[in-house]
């Protein structure tokens, strides 16, 4: 109802929704009498409900709708690449009505998709346009879960990952040792943690012989967010190998974090290290995938494995009834440690 609020003036207000930071959004109309405001505010309510219907509503404010139903439940990371699939696949298909795009439509666009260059005059990925036909499709589902979707899309790439060896590893740990991105380097690749995981490490989370995994840290809209770890899986503890303990305690303590750089900033360093060096380039989380090359290269049991790199595993029975025992557990963190510590000491 309008309110007055001054001689032959009144006021009244219809939600819209929240803004980026969740905060409380309205739009607010303003007439000579308390009817007319009223009239004005039933009219864009009216108009509103007619753009969300689900026969009218366009594929772009569609995905917008979506995002805002889940926002809650996704990532800051997953929304921003929801976003910018919205700016930038299936052009075409972004103001179409969302009831109007069937199969044939949307192959269409993927066929337009597979033959587009990027900005970069690059052609356009199988996985990106992959990652633009699931949210499509999960649109589509969201509003008319009656409709069947089938596309084929481009085959995917197999990955050439530049996984360092060990030997590479040890060069990689010479050309770190000192620097401000040692501790990462030897937290991602001799106990396997995420650069996210890195990011989110904090000094409450070091203990005398153990650390603990249980927040991670990502950029996402131009900011720094903080979450929970990736999987439940993700969260864990990790027994804290003694020369990675001696780093950690001649590091000036300057904030809550172990390290104050951005993940942006610890690659980009270590890509310079790498260069400088004269090493193979590779990305950071190729360390990760190093841990995992070498585990099972020195026959570290699966299921161990995976619990120290905190991957999750379909396998049932492995993680709800077979027992991990601490006594065994010791001995695989000595074993990996032992291959490290000869990299470190030779």
């Amino acid at each position: 109802m309008a309110t007055k609020i001054g001689p032959n003036l009144y006021r009244t207000s219809v939600y819209i929704g929240k803004d980026t930071n969740g905060k409380r959004q309205q739009k607010f109309f303003y007439a000579d009498s308390a009817d007319e405001a009223d009239f004005l505010a039933l009219e864009f309510k009216l108009n509103k409900r007619k753009q969300e219907d689900p026969i009218q509503i366009t594929l772009y404010d569609a995905i917008t709708k979506y995002i805002e139903a889940k926002d809650a439940v996704l990532s800051p990371t997953t929304i921003e690449g929801y976003r910018k699939i919205q700016r930038n696949s299936f052009k075409d298909l972004m103001q179409r009505k969302l009831s109007d795009i069937d199969s044939k439509l949307l192959q269409e666009a993927v066929n337009r998709e597979a033959k587009t260059l990027s900005s970069r005059g690059r052609q356009i990925s199988p996985k990106t346009i992959a990652n633009a036909n699931g949210l499509v499709t999960s649109v589509i589902n969201f509003y008319f879960p009656e409709k069947r979707i089938v596309v084929r899309l481009p085959q995917k790439k197999p990955i050439q990952y530049a996984t360092p060896d060990g030997e590479q590893i040890k060069a990689i740990f010479q050309a770190t040792k000192g620097t401000n991105i040692e501790i990462p380097v030897l937290l991602a690749a001799w106990l396997s943690l995420r650069m996210s995981e890195v990011c989110g490490l904090k000094w409450t989370d070091i203990h005398e012989n153990y650390i603990e995994i249980n927040e991670a840290k990502v950029y996402a809209n131009h900011k720094q967010h903080s979450k929970g770890t990736k999987t439940t899986s993700s969260t864990r503890k990790i027994l804290l190998p003694g020369y990675i303990k001696s780093v950690l305690d001649r590091q000036e303590r300057t904030g809550e974090y172990v390290t104050d750089m951005s993940g942006q900033a610890i690659y980009k360093k270590f890509v310079t290290l790498l260069k400088k060096n004269n090493l193979p380039h590779c990305r950071f989380h190729d360390l990760r995938h190093s841990c995992a090359s070498i585990m099972l290269q020195i026959g570290i049991p699966d299921k161990y494995a995976m619990r120290r790199g905190g991957w999750s595993s379909d396998k049932v029975m492995k993680d709800i009834y077979q027992q991990t025992f601490t006594s065994e557990e010791i001995n695989v963190a000595n074993r990996i440690d032992s291959y490290f510590n000869s990299l470190i000491q030779q």
